[in-house]
């Protein structure tokens, strides 16, 4: 479909062009439009904490899962029955 353009149009008169000069309005309804929500501060710093208590529980949670080695706690229960039997040689000589 082919619009449909006015070409042969009458000048506007002083009156109308008046009409149509209305920057106050246009301004406070500029001021009325709400900032969009990525943009207010407290949602950025909700999404900081957030990010950062998430990166907590994830480490936390990861080093949690590791296996705890104790260099100071000889564990005796892993003897066999040779060293068993050489302890007892030694005492008896």
């Amino acid at each position: 479909m082919k619009p449909k353009i006015n070409t042969n149009r009458e000048p506007l008169s002083e009156k109308d062009i008046e009409k149509g000069k209305n920057f106050k309005t246009v301004y406070q309804n500029y001021y009325k439009i709400p900032k969009p929500l990525y943009k207010n501060k407290k949602f950025l710093g909700a999404i900081i904490i957030i990010s950062i208590l998430t990166l907590v529980l994830i480490l936390d949670s990861i080093e949690s899962n590791k296996p705890e080695t104790n260099k100071n706690n000889t564990d005796t229960t892993n003897t066999t029955i040779t060293d068993t039997v050489k302890k007892d040689s030694i005492i008896k000589k």
